[in-house]
């Protein structure tokens, strides 16, 4: 960063469509790039640069935010109530996709059928999250759902059959095929690896189950199957929220870093990747290869009942300590010890207060696991982790 007021946050409202959204990103990063432009210090600091050249945009985006990013090529130059949406694009260097569901995320669909994941009061807020558009703008677009011996992708009609709107689901779906046919500008993408991830479904009548696996297709499109003729079970992956497939790109660089969702933008090794894009230059050990340490938590339990957290990549109680912190109040509620059940490494967790609480888990190699759980009442349904069924 050459100087702060070259940088500007944009804000969005996450449960509107994407291409809404993007709309605004466009207006806003234009506005920002002429006002950086005009003033005293873009052009002091552009006669110390080797290349003299007006400044150009480099966007960073987290989750939902390389959707707008990616979107921008397709709503410039279109009209909304507001206006005319004004050409950006020329003046973008790069982009910066953190954890970015390109390709949606199951977990969307989760959310849309049972509420898993939701705060309470959790019917209710199901009913509010089938009302938004940005999360129909979430759901997956691969094959996803587990059908007999096959795998095929989720359609509208399945969204209605266990509680969403078919026509808003229809309507992602296609913006979804629209934004896959817009060139990218000069994109990396930063991925969360070696998480559990839900990436998979089993849909019954009116109910969705969340899959501890995934399938893979081989060359010729059709699904691995086993030595019993089923399709092939492989670990579910991602960054415990975004599964690794749906946040590549063929083609565009990447860097894959042992880590969750919510805390991918924040980690030193994270930063390190923007820095590189901005400056140019390696940011040092932070760019090292990955740890391989991953993490299964709930995101809401119960206040006095036990609850585990699996913990992956690792062979014994001494490869990764463990702690639980009130994210209120920052003070240590628990350093549990990892043990083995089940043949799954793990560790119990029973916390005394309807509090939110950060999970933390250091495997030694690059910056600690964080997630986020919250607990509430006895009263109200907690998640349960993905069934591997």
């Amino acid at each position: 960063m050459v100087h702060p007021r070259a940088v500007r946050e944009f804000a969005y409202d996450w449960r509107l469509p994407v291409l809404h959204n993007a709309r605004l990103l466009a207006r806003a990063a234009r506005e920002h790039l002429a006002t950086w432009r005009a003033t005293q210090d873009h052009e002091r600091l552009r006669a110390l640069q080797a290349d003299p050249s007006p400044a150009q945009l480099v966007l960073v985006a987290h989750s939902m935010g390389g959707l707008l990013a990616r979107a921008l090529p397709l709503v410039e130059g279109t009209e909304d109530e507001a206006s005319e949406v004004p050409t950006v694009t020329e003046d973008i260097r790069a982009t910066v996709a953190l954890g970015t569901p390109f390709r949606g995320a199951a977990k969307a669909a989760i959310i849309l059928a049972n509420g898993r994941g939701l705060l309470p009061p959790r019917r209710q807020m199901m009913r509010l999250a089938r009302q938004l558009p940005g999360i129909y703008d979430l759901l997956p677009s691969y094959r996803c759902v587990y059908e007999g011996d096959d795998v095929r992708p989720l359609t509208a009609e399945d969204v209605a059959r266990f509680g969403g709107d078919p026509v808003e689901a229809q309507r992602a779906f296609d913006d979804r095929t629209r934004l896959d046919t817009q060139s990218l500008i000069g994109h990396r993408l930063v991925l969360g690896v070696e998480q559990p991830t839900l990436a998979c479904l089993r849909l019954d009548d009116e109910t969705v189950e969340g899959l501890g696996h995934t399938f893979r297709p081989s060359r010729d499109g059709k699904i691995v199957h086993d030595e019993r003729g089923v399709p092939a079970h492989f670990p579910s992956l991602g960054d415990g929220t975004v599964p690794v497939d749906s946040a590549i790109i063929r083609d565009v660089p990447m860097d894959p870093r042992a880590q969750q969702h919510g805390s991918l933008a924040n980690v030193d090794e994270a930063i390190s990747s923007v820095r590189f894009v901005i400056t140019g230059e390696p940011q040092g050990p932070t760019l090292a290869p990955r740890g391989q340490v991953g993490i299964d938590a709930p995101d809401v339990v119960s206040v006095g009942a036990e609850w585990p957290v699996a913990v992956t990549g690792v062979e014994s109680p001494d490869d990764a300590t463990c702690q639980v912190i009130d994210a209120e109040t920052g003070k240590h509620v628990a350093r549990p010890q990892l043990e083995k059940r089940d043949g799954q490494w793990q560790f119990i967790v029973n916390v005394p207060d309807q509090h939110l609480y950060e999970i933390v888990v250091d495997g030694g190699s690059g910056s600690p696991l964080k997630r986020m759980t919250l607990a509430t009442s006895q009263d109200e349904p907690a998640d349960d982790l993905g069934d591997d069924d």
